[in-house]
């Protein structure tokens, strides 16, 4: 093939060509327009799942609350440990939660109102700071040999 064919060629066809390399042009980057409505987007899907992840362990606290009620007394460890992953004391808490339902939604309804959210943790420590109780304090005992 002469010069002139080739140069031809590679002209019609600059992929096929092996004499020239392909540039990689990358995207252009997201504009701030952009950015702020995934940023808003991913935001809110983040509040829907706390929001989520509290109405959930309520239910599982409800759940739990309904076993315990058709075991015999002591049985609840023992169910709670052969039939789910998650811990004793967490299902205690959720349990705590469910009981205390009422006050754990009016939380969620002024955080909502704050522009802010419960997560489960907090939902947790929140439930603990209602327990008005006072925490007993065992007697030191006084061995006397």
């Amino acid at each position: 093939m002469s010069d002139t064919v080739i140069k031809l060629l590679a002209a019609m066809f600059p992929i096929a060509s092996p004499q020239r390399e392909l540039i990689v042009i990358p995207p252009p980057q997201p504009t701030l327009t952009e950015l702020a409505a995934e940023i808003n987007a991913d935001y809110a899907e983040l509040q829907r799942a706390a929001l989520t992840a509290v109405e959930k362990a309520i239910s599982i606290g409800k759940n739990l609350n309904a076993a315990k009620a058709q075991l015999k007394h002591g049985e609840l460890e023992a169910y709670v440990i052969s039939h789910f992953p998650f811990t004793v004391r967490w299902g205690q808490k959720c349990r705590t939660l469910a009981n205390h339902e009422t006050e754990v939604r009016q939380e969620l309804e002024r955080l909502r109102t704050i522009s802010s959210h419960l997560s489960l943790e907090a939902a947790f420590k929140h439930i603990r700071s209602l327990d008005h109780r006072p925490k007993l304090k065992r007697k030191k005992s006084r061995r006397t040999n």
